[in-house]
């Protein structure tokens, strides 16, 4: 948002705050405006309505709340990645994400899901819900192009060049 955006989102806060019968601070106000500023005023508008359609708490939602209606919930990334996962079984194509793959490798691996009955992936879904939630995007090594083939040589080299 810029400051031209003020007013609006002035607006936008005032009206959820009625809404809810809450009051909000003109310190309140400014907190809020610097904390969603990397947002623009439409992804603010379209947040509000979404919370304002759902939430039933009779309090001002918090920021943290705004971040999550622009982005979704954890939850909701989770099963999204494993309904791209549900299609993918059905094509035989693994889905590209490198989260999704990482969570596919610890609980079994691409080929040990294609194996698993109806009723199975039912209880995978939910261990790889669970997982999704363990596994912060910051773990997950990243390789560019042309670096696999790179290091799966260097590991054979030095496989080897060991004495076992």
């Amino acid at each position: 948002m810029e400051t031209k955006d003020k007013p609006r989102f002035m607006q936008i806060m005032l009206g959820m705050a009625d809404n809810f019968g809450d009051e909000i601070s003109k310190e309140g106000l400014a907190m809020r405006f610097d904390m969603l500023s990397e947002y623009s005023i439409e992804d603010i508008e379209a947040a509000a309505k979404k919370i304002l359609r759902n939430r039933k708490f009779k309090s001002m939602p918090p920021v943290a709340e705004f971040h999550e209606a622009i982005h979704g919930s954890d939850k909701t990334k989770a099963l999204e990645a494993w309904g791209a996962i549900m299609k993918g079984l059905e094509i035989d194509e693994m889905p590209t994400d490198p989260k999704s793959q990482e969570i596919i490798r610890r609980i079994g691996g691409w080929i040990w899901l294609g194996l698993q009955t109806y009723d199975e992936l039912k209880w995978v879904e939910k261990r790889f819900v669970e997982h999704w939630d363990a596994c912060p995007d910051e773990s997950i090594l990243k390789l560019e192009d042309g670096r696999v083939a790179e290091l799966l040589e260097n590991i054979g080299m030095n496989l080897i060049k060991r004495p076992f």
